[in-house]
Parts: C-alpha cells; sequence; structure tokens
C-alpha cells in the first residue's frame, strides 16, 4: 500500500470506529468484531509510521549521497590546486612566487571548507595496507619487516562522515 491509500483505509476505520462509538455503544456478539477493527486500527497505524520512518531514511541517504558527491567534485579541484603550489624549479620569479601563495590561500579555503563538512583525509604515514581504504598502486622494495606498510602516498583519500569517498592512491612495500 502507498502512503495515500494507508491514510484512507485509516479514516475509514477511524470513521467506522466512531460511528459505532454514537449509535450507542457495543452490543452482544459484536465485541470480536470491535476488537477485530481495533487491532486493524492499530496495524494500520503501525504500518503508516514505519513506512514514514522508512521514507525519511531514505530520502536522508540520497541527499547524503549527493552531498557527496558534489564534495568529491572539490577534492578533485582542492588535488588541482596542490598540483599548482608545488615548487618547479628555484629560479622561479617574484610573479609566480605571489601567484603561489595565492593558490594556497585559495586551497586552505578549500580544505577549510571540506573539513567543515565533514570530509577528512585518510591517514596513510607508517600504517599497515587496508583495502577498505587505501588502492596499491605499486609495489616497492622494502626492509625485512615493511611487508604490507604503505611506502609513500601517490594521491590523498578522503573520508565523508566515515565513509570512503576516494581511497588513498598509495605504494606498498613488498
Amino acid at each position: 500500500m502507498n502512503r495515500r491509500q494507508l491514510k484512507k483505509r485509516l479514516k475509514q476505520m477511524e470513521t467506522m470506529l466512531q460511528e459505532r462509538a454514537i449509535e450507542g455503544g457495543i452490543q452482544e456478539g459484536e465485541e470480536s468484531r470491535e476488537a477485530y477493527y481495533i487491532e486493524r486500527l492499530q496495524r494500520l497505524q503501525a504500518e503508516f509510521d514505519n513506512y514514514r520512518k522508512r521514507t525519511e531514511r531514505e530520502k536522508a541517504a540520497i541527499s547524503s549521497r549527493a552531498r557527496m558527491d558534489i564534495l568529491t567534485d572539490f577534492v578533485g579541484l582542492c588535488d588541482i590546486l596542490k598540483g599548482a603550489t608545488q615548487k618547479h624549479g628555484e629560479n622561479e620569479s617574484a610573479d609566480v612566487e605571489a601567484y603561489r601563495k595565492g593558490v594556497e590561500l585559495i586551497l586552505k579555503q578549500f580544505t577549510d571548507f571540506l573539513s567543515k563538512e565533514g570530509v577528512k583525509a585518510i591517514e596513510t604515514e607508517g600504517r599497515e595496507f587496508d583495502p577498505a581504504f587505501h588502492e596499491a598502486v605499486m609495489m616497492e622494495e622494502g626492509q625485512e619487516g615493511q611487508s604490507g606498510k604503505i611506502a609513500r602516498e601517490l594521491q590523498t583519500g578522503y573520508l565523508y562522515n566515515d565513509q570512503v569517498m576516494r581511497p588513498a592512491r598509495v605504494s606498498v612495500f613488498k
């Protein structure tokens, strides 16, 4: 049953119970019938309440997913801005340095915004490789005892409300 049908049926049951009360109450033999209608009404009310709660949860999940998709686009912009702030040589002019500082300020505003929205970077430094949070892109030779640990981060991964938005791309020791 959909919401409209449940409301209509609920209203019919309430009207029927009110008519019974007006007619003079319960007569003998009708007690079980009356109890049946009361039980039926209670079940319909419970079904309607469950339906309302389920649709609210579904709406919240859809809203959260849409928000995460938009924030993922902002994360991509942050990656581009990070690339623009990296030094490319020691012979850079003052104009290039000023440009870099401006881009760094914009990047800081983006990261602050993402932080306020519940987005945080996935920790990789010195951690064990976890396929739920990391994506292994490369393998590197390591010392004894380093096997399975992350050697370096190639691309930052992000979490949104403890859900993986994008896994961190890493290089792992063999």
